[in-house]
């Protein structure tokens, strides 16, 4: 029997895919009027993965076992994150035992419990209270003094106060099986997941009234009796934009962010019955979702429901159709979506009114006004790393993305894992961006093609050619844009000749820096013909907070009135650490006062410097908050006489810490020391044919760590000239960037 199932669904496929499709046509309609059966478990199944394209004609879909997601490398460590439980609570205290019981219970115990109450006037905060005191060592209990009255500030209270890597809002009347967080936590070692739900069981008045399987029983794209993973561009393609398929937020963890999304927190605040559909719409942008039947969340449903009420009125509608707009601004939907979603309205409609007439939806939930919206659509940013290192090439893309995502946007960090991944600057990458560290480049079509993908942005030759062969193989239908971060002028020329004859004839745009990084072009004949493809931007940093306390001079044995220079690079000889630390080692002479030189990074050359350097030289390794170290210094110090340096983000660093900056006169340093009124926030030091001047890299540190006047000019200009590091401008103009790229 299975082989003539298999028979007949391959005879069906060809069927539509010959000349002949008419007659397929018609032979179909007869087999599907007299089958039977054993149509329905066939031929009717590949029909629900077909559709009418644009053109009006069959177009088969992949299935939904291609479309499942398998093409990511897991974390390889243990994973054990901490899990915030945020428990919003208003009067339901006949059922906050039961639901406090199912969390404290759990068979996963790395968790957190944040208990909200929005001043209930039952006996709620009695039992609240007393669960914090059972269990004071992980629960904290937030209370309001007057009620609010809105759902999602509540959950945005919980999110700011949560510390966990990953975030179970579990309300306050439903529970779930002992096994929920153990199931649930497991699928995020896929760190392209950004959200995950499990079975629910619907509950009334203790007694089981529906399922998943029931709820989803609609969905004929999904299979539901056994867990998955796909991306969401395709969980909103085949059914997230029909209808929210998450019935419960009790059953769902996502990871943890700071707040609400701020393009959709005042619209949430609005709606009443559509705007969890809309967070998760928000945070799963760009990444994976996940599903599990392996455990269960309890769903309990109330007669005198709010939700049951606004299905019965036109706000219902209304609702629909604003999480349409949003659908359609933020990911590609079938040209017919929003057509059959208001066919499903009016079905609704007639159900709850018990009616025929049902023109009067249309007013309330308007077609065409949503597709409308499908024209101011971002393109979905494939944001393309070398590996998780450190380097500017390699950091800047985590930065960028970072912004990205906080502006709304859909975006992917790809790690291309072209090297041994560094935990530290894994920390980089914020955990509500979606980072894919592909398997195998084999897939690389399958990655991109899944979630969507309309630009590519790499930052690295290694990289750019990647992506490039892959284009030119027409596997991929999406543009290509490059970041040049000087790498390409380090080339040795060979080499450099191969990148520029894969990388020209795919690449869309280039974004620069530095006008150095055109040589390279200019001298292959490649950038006056095609200068338009050629845009410059200034890198940006975002403003970080700083502390100042979690470094101190002392933990590093620095005196308290000690002149400390902060160096952050690569150990590698171009980078100067050889050189600045002679020039550290002379000034320290020929000075009263103790100078310090702290050094930041990793490499080749740091182990044979660091046996034969004095105390006064502090090797801290790589590490992720390098913000904090140019806080305890006085100056940032970058001696680089490295060809391909072009737009050094240390030297922004060091400026939005308010210390000047000593650095050798390559690449944009100069225009980045600069402040409005063209002044430099710094000294510069000479280079001849890429050899340093030593003897004026220790005049220049003696006259800065014994003139305090001339100190205080250099660093009043720190303010005015760290302005053009703003990553918001930035990314706004990669934005106008990558929409040219997409209608290109």
């Amino acid at each position: 029997m299975r082989m003539i199932h298999w028979v007949l669904k391959k005879i069906y496929k060809a069927m539509f895919f010959a000349p002949i499709k008419p007659i397929a046509e018609k032979i179909d309609s007869f087999l599907e009027k007299h089958g039977g059966a054993l149509y329905r478990v066939t031929i009717g199944r590949e029909k629900n993965l077909i559709h009418y394209g644009n053109s009006g004609k069959w177009k088969y879909d992949e299935t939904f076992e291609n479309m499942r997601w398998t093409y990511e490398s897991e974390l390889k460590t243990e994973y054990n994150p901490l899990v915030s439980v945020i428990v919003p609570n208003y009067n339901h205290e006949p059922y906050l035992r039961e639901r406090l019981d199912s969390i404290y219970n759990q068979t996963y115990k790395n968790f957190e419990v944040l208990l909200l109450d929005d001043c209930s006037n039952d006996g709620s905060r009695d039992i609240l209270e007393e669960y914090a005191r059972i269990h004071k060592e992980n629960t904290t209990t937030i209370f309001n003094e007057n009620n609010v009255g809105k759902v999602f500030k509540q959950w945005n209270k919980g999110l700011q106060a949560a510390n966990g890597e990953l975030i179970w809002i579990a309300e306050s009347d439903d529970y779930c099986e002992g096994n929920f967080l153990e199931e649930m936590v497991k699928m995020f070692r896929y760190e392209s997941l950004m959200l995950a739900f499990a079975r629910s069981e619907f509950v009334q008045d203790g007694k089981k009234i529906w399922s998943t399987e029931g709820y989803m029983a609609d969905t004929p794209f999904f299979k539901w009796n056994k867990p998955f993973i796909m991306t969401a561009a395709q969980m909103v393609r085949n059914g997230f934009a029909y209808k929210n398929m998450i019935p419960n937020v009790s059953s769902v963890v996502f990871r943890s962010i700071e707040k609400f999304p701020e393009e959709i927190e005042n619209i949430c605040e609005d709606l009443l019955l559509c705007g969890d559909w809309l967070f998760y719409l928000s945070i799963m942008k760009g990444g994976t979702v996940a599903y599990t039947n392996e455990t269960t969340n309890y769903y309990r449903i109330h007669e005198k429901s709010t939700s049951l009420k606004i299905q019965k009125t036109f706000r219902y509608y209304e609702e629909w159709e604003i999480v349409g707009k949003y659908i359609a601004r933020n990911y590609i939907v079938k040209e017919e979506t929003f057509e059959n979603v208001l066919i499903c309205l009016r079905k609704h409609y007639q159900a709850v009114q018990e009616t025929d007439d049902d023109d009067i939806v249309e007013q309330y939930y308007h077609v065409e006004s949503i597709n409308l919206e499908k024209e101011k659509r971002n393109p979905n940013i494939l944001m393309g790393c070398y590996a998780l290192i450190s380097g500017g090439g390699e950091t800047y893309p985590l930065y960028l993305a970072n912004e990205m995502k906080h502006q709304g946007l859909s975006v992917t960090l790809l790690n291309f894992n072209m090297e041994r991944s560094d935990n530290n600057i894994r920390k980089i990458l914020h955990g509500e961006v979606p980072l894919v560290t592909i398997k195998s480049m084999d897939y690389f079509n399958r990655i991109v093609n899944l979630l969507g993908g309309d630009i590519v942005h790499s930052h690295h030759a290694s990289v750019d050619v990647a992506v490039s062969r892959w284009i030119a193989s027409n596997e991929i239908g999406c543009k290509q844009l490059v970041s040049l971060h000087g790498m390409y002028e380090a080339l040795e020329e060979k080499n450099r000749q191969d990148v520029l004859a894969v990388v020209t004839k795919t690449c869309s745009c280039f974004a620069y820096t530095a006008d150095k990084n055109l040589e390279s072009f200019i001298q292959n004949n490649y950038y006056f013909p095609n200068k338009d493809k050629f845009v410059k931007i200034d890198n940006g940093l975002p403003e970080l907070e700083i502390t100042g306390n979690r470094i101190k001079r002392e933990m590093l044995g620095i005196e308290e009135n000690a002149f400390v220079l902060c160096l952050v690079s690569r150990g590698i000889p171009e980078k100067g650490w050889a050189e600045g630390i002679r020039a550290v080692e002379s000034a320290r002479k020929r000075c009263i006062r103790p100078i310090h030189l702290i050094i930041i990074g990793d490499g080749e050359i740091r182990n044979k410097l660091e046996r034969e350097t004095s105390s006064n030289i502090h090797f801290m390794g790589v590490q992720q908050n390098i913000r904090d170290y140019f806080c305890i210094s006085d100056i940032g110090f970058l001696p680089s006489r490295f060809p391909g340096e072009s737009y050094p983000l240390v030297v922004a660093d060091s400026l939005i810490c308010g210390k000047p900056v000593l650095a050798t006169d390559i690449a944009e340093i100069h225009n980045q020391l600069m402040d409005e009124s063209g002044e430099l926030a710094g000294k510069l030091i000479s280079v001849q044919n890429w050899v340093i001047n030593e003897t004026e890299m220790v005049e220049d540190i003696v006259e800065l760590a014994e003139n305090q006047e001339i100190y205080n000019i250099l660093q009043s200009r720190t303010v005015s000239a760290s302005k053009k590091f703003n990553i918001t401008n930035v990314v706004h103009k990669y934005l106008r960037l990558y929409q040219n790229c997409k209608i290109s």
